[in-house]
């Protein structure tokens, strides 16, 4: 009997203990379930915060990308910073007489449809034969700038706005280049000379009529009708603008290398921008901002410089002086600028303005934003880079028979 009980008793702590690790599996099982429940959202925590680090703006990706682009723009301003130093170490060939320089056979003229300058007929330009002078020289690179063209290029309206530094550059580019040779010509532009010029253009103020009054006597109400170089206007009327205007950040038409974030050269170039509409054949371009006010920011200088104004005194001559000692008269530069008045706003070119009288750079306008048009005709002026390092011509320098430096450039062997 006690046999029994005891048989008995067994069974029933067996079968105890098997419930009882049921019971514990189902509990071990259950603590998993939820270790791994836990875990999963941990982890999608942390991939989240990760991403977050990694892609907000604050971001490890922005801040790597802009420690890229600070990078880059060190090494960029360092370049440029050594190679001013070396084109003041050459500053002696600066304005010396060039010789052997051609450009490349075959080019022979450049057309420019009227649609593109907003002029009334299509303009052909072909080859001149013009002097070169040294512009500057850093050892590596030499520029050499030409004569202003004796063919005039017409722009009008906002389609010569839109279009007109494109086809300045267009018509030095095809006529004035032999890249084969590793030379390639562009437009003198402003911040060519701005680089020149010990000129501080950024300080440069008017009032409302547009005459420049900077060092002048001022009136009470002529400090309060006084707009600054930089600074922005907003207009409740008298608002339309050019197309090209609208498709950039707005801030940049003073800068010449910044349309559509593109550079000039080499084999990139500056962007056509299209037409939006004619007013009789006349491309006018002209947009409203679908409302009664815009802002426009002041890009526009007028200035008459003097040869003390630059760190080399030829740099006043080459500027305004065609090299046979007579004043130029006029010349397209590579830029556009937004020039603020009163109750309007003008859209236009840059331009070098050399006369007996006067020795500018200003510019002049193809609209206004009360949607009125202008047109101006003047030359454009090649400035040839030139590689001698890598590219087919070779360089020497010598004294011309009245004690003047001559370069000469023949094809590289």
């Amino acid at each position: 009997m006690i046999d029994k009980r005891k048989t008995l008793d067994k069974k029933e702590d067996s079968s105890k203990l098997q419930k009882l690790r049921k019971s514990q599996q189902i509990r071990e099982r259950g603590i998993t379930l939820i270790a791994l429940v836990v875990t999963i959202i941990i982890l999608l925590i942390l991939a989240g915060v990760t991403l977050n680090i990694a892609l907000s703006d604050n971001g490890l990706f922005s801040k790597t990308k802009k420690a890229t682009e600070d990078y880059k723009e060190a090494q960029s301003e360092e370049e440029e910073s050594i190679r001013q130093i070396a084109t003041q170490l050459y500053s002696e060939y600066v304005g010396a007489k060039v010789e052997g320089y051609s450009p490349a056979e075959g080019t022979g003229s450049c057309t420019v449809e009227k649609e593109k300058t907003g002029h009334d007929t299509n303009q052909t330009f072909s080859t001149e034969s013009i002097s070169w002078r040294v512009w500057d020289y850093d050892g590596n690179t030499l520029r050499i700038i030409g004569d202003p063209t004796e063919d005039t290029l017409a722009l009008k309206g906002a389609a010569g706005y839109n279009n007109g530094v494109w086809a300045i550059d267009q018509i030095c580019r095809t006529l004035y280049s032999n890249e084969e040779k590793g030379a390639i010509a562009t437009n003198l532009k402003r911040t060519d000379i701005q680089r020149v010029s010990t000129y501080d253009y950024t300080k440069y103020k008017h009032n409302e009529s547009g005459d420049d009054i900077w060092g002048e006597v001022m009136t009470s109400s002529d400090v309060e009708n006084l707009i600054y170089f930089g600074e922005s206007k907003n207009y409740n009327s008298s608002n339309k603008y050019p197309n090209l205007w609208d498709k950039n950040d707005r801030e940049w038409t003073y800068e010449y290398n910044n349309e559509d974030k593109t550079v000039i050269g080499g084999d990139k170039e500056c962007k056509i921008w299209e037409t939006i509409g004619t007013d009789d054949g006349q491309m006018t371009n002209m947009m409203n901002p679908g409302s009664n006010s815009i802002t426009f920011k002041q890009s526009y200088y007028n200035h008459q410089y003097n040869k003390e104004e630059f760190i080399n005194e030829a740099y006043y001559n080459l500027i305004f002086k065609k090299f046979d000692g007579n004043w130029t008269g006029g010349y397209w530069l590579a830029g556009r600028y937004v020039n603020l008045q009163g109750s309007y706003s003008e859209f236009g070119i840059q331009r070098v303005n050399a006369h007996d009288v006067m020795r500018v750079v200003d510019g002049y306008y193809m609209c206004q934003s009360d949607d009125k048009t202008w047109d101006k005709a003047q030359g454009v002026r090649p400035i040839v880079s030139i590689d001698l390092k890598d590219g087919g011509y070779e360089m020497t320098s010598g004294v011309d028979g009245n004690g003047k430096m001559t370069i000469t450039l023949k094809t590289a062997d």
